[in-house]
């Protein structure tokens, strides 16, 4: 997994997202949203430890630890991705199936892909 960024570059990485921190709204203040911003919106951010490791990489290592285990370490279902667009596009997808939401709020869902370096927000879909 070579190329990774050092633990100095992940906690400075770290501390400059959290001076910028809001906290993620409560279910009930959400609730009193009306309901025009009630939108579902997954988004992925760039450098996010899901994108600097790869799945494969994860269950090798795992399995040099604990051989034994191959077989249930195959099966585990990890949240890396190799295409960042493309799993922006599965996430939306999975909300526009999902019989969990309101369906004039599913259609309504677009995904997003965050730059945590610029900034820059890129609808996807």
């Amino acid at each position: 997994m070579s190329g990774n960024p050092s633990v100095e570059e992940l906690l400075r990485r770290n501390a400059q997202k959290a001076r910028s921190h809001r906290p993620i709204p409560s279910l009930s203040e959400i609730s009193q949203q009306p309901p025009e911003q009630q939108v579902p919106m997954p988004k992925i951010f760039i450098d996010c430890s899901a994108e600097l490791f790869k799945n494969d990489d994860v269950r090798e290592t795992l399995k040099e630890r604990a051989p034994a285990h191959n077989s249930a370490i195959d099966e585990l279902g990890l949240p890396g991705f190799d295409d960042l667009e493309q799993s922006v596009r599965d996430d939306v997808t999975l909300v526009h199936k999902s019989p969990l939401l309101r369906k004039e709020l599913a259609e309504r869902t677009h995904g997003f892909v965050y730059d945590i370096t610029t900034g820059k927000v890129t609808l996807v879909v």
